[in-house]
């Protein structure tokens, strides 16, 4: 059982990959006229995490100065102490995973030619123009969680099995991070806690001239 999730998880990583790499070759400006999603401009309140076992560790991950996340920990139900989730860069490009595997993400930021903010529209479509490659995938309404801030909610599959996740899109002037979280398992349950960590804790680097 534990080998069929890890194997799971294991596809789900790589279909995060794939993802962040479509972003990382796709134009990040784009034409207004094309844009089809819809979006929310109110904002619900994310639940607390401290009854999902999920804390901040107090470490975070920077990338080349280029953006910092939070690093997550998690409380071990067996032992009752927190454990902090695992880094692994691949290519450049961190994968963040709990001990239990069943949640994880990933972030990158891609500078634009120009710093002109993109509304609401236009950053869910590039979170949308990211994952819908995936298997099953399916978006769900997204919410404005502030001037240049975006999540977009998703569902899909990975072998079989049934995946959530969010994309949460940030603009700070002409740089725009993509962060995606995905799920598995007991991890989808983790999902609004883990967003609700990690999204006020994004800080994107601007460029060095």
């Amino acid at each position: 059982m534990k080998r069929t999730a890890r194997m799971t998880h294991k596809t789900l990583w790589l279909a995060m990959i794939a993802a962040v790499i479509t972003i990382a070759i796709s134009a990040v400006s784009l034409s207004r006229d094309r844009l089809t999603a819809t979006a929310t401009s109110t904002t619900p309140p994310i639940p607390l995490a401290s009854d999902r076992g999920l804390h901040l560790s107090g470490n975070t991950y920077t990338a080349n100065g280029q953006y910092g996340l939070a690093i997550l920990s998690q409380t071990n139900p067996e032992t009752q102490t927190r454990e902090d989730f695992s880094v692994t860069p691949t290519a450049g490009i961190p994968l963040i995973e709990s001990p239990d595997r069943a949640l994880a993400y990933t972030a990158i930021v891609r500078q634009r030619s120009q710093p002109q903010p993109l509304d609401t529209i236009a950053l869910t479509q590039l979170a949308i123009d990211a994952l819908q490659r995936g298997e099953g995938f399916v978006a769900g309404e997204a919410i404005e969680l502030a001037p240049g801030r975006v999540r977009l909610p998703w569902t899909g599959m990975a072998n079989g099995e049934p995946v959530a996740g969010s994309a949460i899109a940030v603009q700070d002037g002409a740089s725009v991070l993509m962060l995606l979280v995905s799920a598995t398992g007991d991890g989808i349950d983790q999902l609004d806690a883990a967003i609700g960590l990690l999204s006020p804790s994004i800080t994107v680097e601007k460029p060095k001239l």
